[in-house]
């Protein structure tokens, strides 16, 4: 018997199936990808990669504490939030956590006082062109500024790793991948004629895995960036990666019931008993998710419907012209995807938990 509606199914057989190919494609083995816990924080998901060996990075204490809960040994879990309170990095450190990212001399400072010794990634700015979610601005420090937090770092005894970036999330320009690499091999050759030494090169995530035709987007992008990678690999230097939306996205997918069809002003409206404040929230900057009636084998003549859920607000709105059968009506099921990234780890985003509320 099949649960009520709404509920989400994370299918584990394409998660395996995605993680081999990426793998395959870009020849990672499994313990050079750091799997971002903010995509999807379901313990069950955690422990199927912690059982392929994969690693985690992590963007909060909380999100820490889940893969320590989880049974993540801390040498496996990287630190990736480039700005931290003492607090978080004071109680990173006495969990076990060695392993930090940093973008500014700031941050420098206070991990050399209060995790010292602890190895250090530094995040760059790179081109986000292309991306649908863009990262620049808020993170990330200048090719020169980098060569100069390497030899603070140095000097105030922490151990500088190398370098990561991140090219935007859901990026499918292929020029854009190998534009950034271009800019990671100078910097990377920079940065050795300064004599400083790169064992780590973190290429990040942002591999397109919410679209209908991300595989083939992800195939062209392998083919630019594969040389890359291989090169840094026969230097000597360990290449990592954070994949999340490409090994998890299109595992999920949400199933809702029609609760009334209500035509307005020439439009048919569909009411669902889940809406988009319900881990959709992305749908308000523009990202589109595919809609489909599942009750319906053979879809037949198609029809025009604004997709909307059951809350009282009128942003409410799935999509605004979505085709479904002409005969979908009250009790149908519809299936909203990809549904594994980004939804239920919506509830309390990168682990970053809602204020409590104090009424006096």
């Amino acid at each position: 018997m099949k649960p009520l509606t709404p509920y989400i199914i994370i299918y584990k057989d394409q998660i395996h199936k995605n993680l081999n190919n990426f793998c395959n494609k870009l020849k990672f083995k499994t313990e050079e990808i750091f799997y971002p816990v903010k995509v999807n924080h379901n313990p069950e998901v955690i422990n199927l990669l912690n059982k392929a060996k994969c690693r985690f990075e992590a963007a909060s204490i909380n999100e820490i504490k889940l893969l320590l809960n989880c049974g993540i040994n801390p040498s496996e879990i990287l630190y990736g939030n480039p700005v931290k309170s003492k607090h978080d990095i004071i109680t990173a450190n006495n969990l076990g956590i060695n392993h930090f990212v940093a973008d500014s001399f700031k941050e420098i400072e206070k991990l050399s006082c209060f995790a010292p010794n602890s190895r250090i990634i530094f995040r760059i700015e790179v081109s986000n062109e292309g991306a649908s979610w863009k990262l620049t601005e808020k993170f990330g420090c200048s090719d020169a500024e980098v060569i100069l937090i390497f030899e603070e770092a140095t000097n105030k005894n922490l151990n500088p790793l190398g370098f990561s970036f991140h090219v935007g999330w859901n990026n499918k320009s292929t020029f854009n991948w190998e534009k950034v690499m271009l800019h990671a091999e100078d910097l990377r050759i920079k940065l050795s004629k300064s004599g400083r030494k790169i064992e780590i090169i973190d290429i990040g995530g942002g591999f397109p895995g919410h679209d209908e035709n991300s595989e083939i987007y992800f195939e062209d992008i392998s083919k630019k960036i594969l040389p890359y990678l291989n090169h840094w690999r026969n230097l000597g230097i360990k290449v990592i990666t954070e994949p999340g939306s490409y090994l998890i996205a299109n595992a999920g997918i949400l199933y809702s019931t029609v609760i009334e069809k209500i035509k307005r002003k020439e439009k048919y409206w569909i009411f669902l008993d889940t809406g988009i404040f319900q881990g959709f929230y992305w749908i308000l900057g523009g990202l589109k998710y595919r809609i489909k009636n599942e009750s319906k084998g053979n879809p037949g003549e198609l029809a025009e419907y604004v997709i909307t859920g059951p809350t009282c607000d009128s942003f409410d709105i799935f999509a605004k012209n979505a085709f479904l059968p002409t005969q979908t009506n009250v009790g149908d099921i519809i299936s909203i995807s990809p549904a594994g990234a980004y939804i239920q780890s919506a509830k309390n985003y990168n682990g970053f938990e809602y204020p409590p509320e104090i009424v006096r």
